[in-house]
């Protein structure tokens, strides 16, 4: 051979199977190019067979080496070795490389730390990766199975030293709370994790029914396990809602229109599916259909939804009520996802529109189109809270309002004649919108109906604001949209040919018109849920009022800590075991209370049912809190003081011009948004309630910053790159 120094390694029956590895077990060994060093690494590989080690392995994997062979080699004195593998062990999503410099020996040994690499990577490598990926995918499809390479490079030369099964391979499973932290931010209570497991099963399935993306029967481990719980709040099972996306032929796409729809910002696989053409245009055949029944679609869940909230709360009518919500809810929503579906297939056909036609920023001019959408139900309780505020100036009561405190101010309305006309309105808005807050959906915290001194400290912030006519602000907006869309439509005549700049110039007229009726046709659906969940809420109370006097519960928020099919079965009057139930709800109650928040992006491994998982938030790079990045919701750049909040009960820390920081952002942050002149939204997508209301006012804003909550004080001085999704932290020292 002609290197000076040669290698001698065991190549074991048994040593690299599919189901166990005898590797590191048996012992290779360096050495010099002369047959007496030859031979004794030969019977020194041999003996190592009789290692006690060894013989553990085996009893523990129940595995037989078999007999062994010996391999002698050249050896290659690398710049760079290691270890590829072409599925990674833990995340069926990527693949894996991990190297060191120098001699690979040093990571078998771990006597260093390598560096590891999620593939494929935009990282900088000290070697081209490129000619590793290929050999592997070929190394792969000879052998069948996903491989564990050894490799070297040496002066730019790839050389593969050996190939294994990767062993004991477990499927990974991405976890995500992007988008459901806006509807569910609190801990979830048992009622509500219950209705809300069956609700994302009926959701999807009868979603995939409808477009004919199914067979009987098929897909059912998904749609049962679409949503899962950590740290007790509502975490979406992403592996199973990219499985069920990808059974439509424009899965890769749908699939990328849902990460932008919630937010998600970690890759995911996306399993190809073979359609015929047939099956194609009977996709495509159903959604023109779907989309134009999309106004009956929502007309129907209004009015069920209507006429359920509007039924007295009575006694006689509690287990029918109960029951009602549970149609609507499981059985009948699916009128209103073909609002969600839509909005986020236009939302994600307009950017693709824009990327290929090659215009500058096409994220930042997708949102930038999308604002100011005609009759957008989330404007009006703004709307209502500037005609309160007129009124209140009107009547000279406004230095009033904002001198006093929130429950001085809530006394008077309620008992000063003065206030009689003020009242009014509020009692009406209040009755309108006074369930439109923070956690609309969940049970156990209070909305403005409830809470109606949380509403006058709301509203007194609005009062003390330097605010103009919203209406007209929203027009002037408007008329920015139109002029906006005309310009892109020069521009692309510029750009392209005339034959393709006019086919181009109808495409993005016909999807801005889509994506905006199907955005405010999604707001009008959220409005209705919102109302739903409230009158399930005042049923709930009912139910346990009942309880509680029969001795049943031993308090009334303890109905909430019971299963709804559980609720159903004691108003079936089943078998009633008071000391079962009572015992039952204090263990949910121990663990509700004692819940831990955990990140927004995890990963688990089928089959481990110790609870163990990946922060993937906290295992990604930072960035730095100078340059934090996220999605582009709004265009704009601005700059000022970085105010952070927690909670809307907080909105009388803001002031004119400051920049809201924030977790999530739900429709009860309305009124914060005349003031501010920029957001920053640490959970969220491109549809969230937060980034579609900074449209509407023209705020720049960009959402899905991880860590930005944590990373930037109040009293900061940040710049908000609505443009290309950036935050930049000026000056620190915040208060």
């Amino acid at each position: 051979m002609s290197s000076e120094r040669l290698i001698v390694r065991s190549s074991a029956v048994g040593e690299d199977g599919p189901t166990s590895s005898f590797a590191g077990q048996l012992d290779s060994f360096q050495v010099g190019n002369d047959p007496g060093e030859i031979v004794a690494g030969i019977r020194r590989c041999w003996k190592s067979a009789e290692n006690a080690r060894l013989a553990v392995y085996a009893a523990a994997s129940d595995a037989e080496l078999g007999g062994i062979a010996v391999v002698v080699q050249e050896l290659v004195d690398p710049d760079y070795s290691g270890v590829y593998f072409t599925s990674h062990p833990s995340d069926d999503d990527f693949e894996l490389l991990e190297y060191v410099q120098g001699h690979c020996e040093k990571l078998v040994q771990g006597e260093v730390t390598p560096e590891s690499i999620k593939l494929p990577s935009e990282a900088e490598l000290p070697f081209d990766v490129g000619p590793l990926r290929a050999a592997g995918a070929r190394i792969r499809e000879h052998l069948g199975a996903e491989q564990d390479i050894e490799w070297l490079i040496k002066d730019g030369s790839l050389f593969l030293v050996q190939a294994r099964p990767i062993t004991a391979r477990q499927s990974s499973i991405a976890w995500s709370s992007t988008n459901l932290n806006e509807n569910y931010p609190d801990p979830l209570s048992p009622l509500l994790h219950s209705i809300a497991r069956r609700s994302y099963y009926h959701y999807f399935k009868s979603l995939s029914q409808g477009f004919g993306l199914i067979e009987e029967g098929e897909g059912e481990e998904y749609f049962a396990n679409i949503i899962g719980t950590w740290g007790e709040r509502m975490y979406y099972n992403m592996s199973h809602v990219h499985a069920v996306i990808a059974f439509s032929p424009m899965g890769k796409s749908l699939g990328q229109s849902f990460d932008d729809f919630v937010g998600y910002q970690v890759r995911a696989a996306r399993p190809p599916r073979d359609w015929s053409r047939r099956r194609k245009l009977g996709f495509a055949m159903r959604g023109l259909r779907e989309y134009r029944r999309l106004s009956e679609h929502v007309s129907r869940i209004e009015a069920r939804v209507e006429a359920f909230a509007n039924e007295r709360v009575e006694r006689d009518s509690l287990a029918r009520l109960f029951h009602e919500f549970l149609d609507i809810r499981f059985n009948y929503w699916v009128h209103a996802s073909y609002a969600d579906f839509f909005a986020m297939s236009f939302h994600g056909l307009l950017g693709k529109l824009l990327d290929s036609a090659g215009l500058e920023n096409p994220r930042g001019l997708q949102n930038a189109l999308l604002q100011s959408i005609p009759d957008l139900v989330s404007n009006e309780p703004i709307f209502s809270l500037w005609e309160i505020r007129q009124l209140a100036q009107s009547e000279g009561l406004m230095d009033e309002c904002v001198s006093i405190d929130a429950v001085s101010l809530w006394d008077r309305v309620r008992g000063d004649g003065r206030y009689i006309r003020l009242r009014a309105a509020i009692d009406s808005h209040l009755a309108r919108w006074g369930y439109r807050c923070s956690g609309e959906l969940t049970f156990l915290g209070e909305n403005h109906i409830e809470n109606p001194v949380s509403f006058t400290r709301m509203l007194q912030a609005y009062f003390a604001s330097d605010e103009v006519d919203p209406r007209r602000e929203f027009a002037s907006m408007r008329v920015q949209q139109q002029r906006l869309l005309s310009e892109t439509c020069v521009e692309l005549g510029r750009r392209h040919s005339l034959i393709k700049a006019a086919w181009l110039r109808w495409r993005l007229r016909r999807l801005v018109e889509a994506a905006s009726r199907a955005v405010a046709a999604r707001e009008r659906v959220r409005l209705k849920q919102a109302q739903m969940y409230f009158k399930l809420k005042q049923v709930c109370i009912a139910l346990g009022e009942e309880m509680v006097s029969q001795s049943v519960l031993q308090q009334v928020e303890d109905v909430f800590f019971l299963e709804y099919d559980e609720i159903s079965r004691l108003l079936n009057f089943d078998e009633l075991n008071t000391d079962y139930w009572r015992g039952l709800i204090a263990l949910r109650r121990e663990r509700w209370s004692s819940a831990v928040e955990k990140g927004e992006n995890l990963r688990s491994r089928a089959f481990d049912f110790q609870g163990n998982y990946v922060d993937e938030d906290k295992c990604a790079t930072a960035s730095g809190v100078d340059g934090m990045s996220g999605l582009p919701a709004c265009g704009g750049l601005v700059q000022g003081r970085a105010v952070v909040l927690r909670t809307i009960h907080e909105v009388d820390q803001l002031h004119k011009g400051d920049i809201l920081v924030t977790r999530q952002t739900d429709p009860g942050w309305i009124c914060a948004f005349p003031l501010i002149s920029g957001l920053v939204v640490e959970r969220g997508g491109m549809l969230s309630h937060g980034a579609i209301v900074a449209r509407e006012f023209g705020i720049p804003a960009v959402v899905g910053v991880q860590g930005v909550a944590e990373a930037i004080q109040t009293g900061d001085r940040i710049e908000v790159d609505g443009n290309h999704g950036l935050v930049r932290l000026l000056d620190g020292g915040g208060d």
